[in-house]
């Protein structure tokens, strides 16, 4: 290589590790804003809710997952528990919920038959029609959530022309070091990214916890719509945006429980989120390339043969980092995550490498089924759950709202 070429590459890298660690700066500071803001004032009389808990399998800790919810400090919802399957072995815990809450109403579907490449949206179109309330909120089976949580969405969507409210989450319960990787990209990768993001205008929803009215989804076509793509919790929020309705955020972060069932699963999982964040906004990941710090550092301390000066940049590169990591797990009211800190730089490699295989391939693996990945972001079946093998035709085209 070149004299000139070799110290292009040297002052490009430079850069980019100063932009990263400036990037861990901007987001932990923006992601505290978001922590700090004053939550709305609940409306004195805050609307019944149904609460959607579409299910495939028993999670681990599934029991005290949907025990949170039925804690709640309100005064009048509903939890409907959905399966395909009648034997899912998730219903099991259901039921010795309802033993152990039997003053809350909680209701199992059996939703079977329902169309759509994307499960959770097929179960969740076969749950809808139970609800008996105005106001739904789906979330997803291994998430907890604080007493208070609905009065949080109810006063969120009481606000001025607000369609969809939202709550982004952190990750926890890791008790094993692959877990606490995917924890640690939760909680100081994907949530600044996501909040930075909703600063600049994009629409960020999350299957955590999603609450609409009935009124919205009869107006974008329910489900059955949504279930032709994979990113249904994005597809919602941009439909909403497109009647002029906008996506509040709740104060507080829901807490998803992250399972250690090893690295061929967690890596399916996280690449799974990487290619469906570039479909959402390709225009977005591509810009991810600039949070990628910890890699350039460690490139550029490679390029410059070990330099003292690149070196020092690179330990205070990780410096910032590892600080700015601490601060967001506290404002996350994740501290227990904190012994797992040291895993970071591991951890921000590891999401470089998934971040470049999500520019490969138009396939993930979901519940054990594989799908392609369409360019507008619909689904279709690969393998069949039967194991019969063979793809499932294109889905007709839909009109996009």
């Amino acid at each position: 290589m070149s004299t000139w070429l070799s110290q292009g590459v040297v002052v490009l890298l430079t850069g980019l590790t100063a932009a990263g660690a400036l990037y861990y700066l901007v987001g932990a500071l923006a992601t505290c804003r978001w922590r700090q803001r004053r939550p709305p004032v609940p409306p004195p009389n805050p609307p019944p809710i149904s609460v959607l808990k579409p299910l495939c399998g028993a999670e681990p800790g599934a029991l005290e997952s949907f025990a949170t919810f039925c804690r709640q400090e309100y005064p009048c919802f509903e939890l409907l528990f959905g399966a395909a399957d009648p034997a899912d072995p998730a219903l099991a815990v259901v039921s010795e919920l309802r033993r152990r809450f039997p003053h809350v109403p909680i209701r199992i579907v059996v939703t079977a038959g329902q169309p759509g490449a994307n499960p959770k949206a097929a179960n969740l179109a076969g749950l809808a029609p139970h609800a008996r309330h105005a106001v739904l909120l789906i979330s997803d089976s291994d998430v907890r959530v604080a007493p208070d949580h609905l009065l949080q969405v109810a006063a969120s969507l009481a606000e001025p022309n607000a369609g969809v409210v939202t709550s982004p989450y952190r990750g926890e319960g890791a008790t094993g070091a692959i877990a606490a990787l995917e924890a640690l990209g939760i909680g100081a990768e994907f949530l600044p990214g996501a909040v930075l993001a909703a600063e600049l205008g994009i629409p960020a929803a999350f299957g955590a916890s999603l609450a609409f009215r009935r009124e919205l989804l009869e107006r974008i076509g329910g489900f059955t719509g949504l279930a032709t793509f994979l990113a249904d919790d994005f597809e919602l929020a941009r439909a909403a945006g497109a009647l002029g309705l906008r996506t509040v955020w709740t104060s507080r972060p829901v807490a998803c429980v992250v399972p250690d069932e090893g690295w061929e699963r967690s890596l399916g999982r996280r690449l799974r989120w990487m290619r469906t964040s570039r479909l959402c906004c390709p225009s977005g990941y591509a810009g991810y390339f600039l949070t990628l710090g910890t890699l350039w550092g460690l490139l550029l301390v490679i390029a410059a043969g070990f330099a003292p000066w690149a070196v020092a940049l690179l330990v205070l590169q990780q410096v910032v980092r590892l600080t700015a990591a601490a601060y967001l797990l506290r404002a996350l009211d994740n501290t227990r995550l904190l012994r797992w800190l040291w895993l970071l730089p591991a951890g921000d490699l590891l999401s470089s490498g998934l971040w470049l295989a999500g520019w490969t391939g138009n396939s993930v693996v979901w519940r054990g089924v594989r799908y392609r990945i369409h360019r507008d972001g619909r689904l279709t079946r690969i393998t069949r759950e039967t194991g019969s093998g063979g793809a499932e035709p294109a889905p007709a085209p839909l009109p996009r709202r």
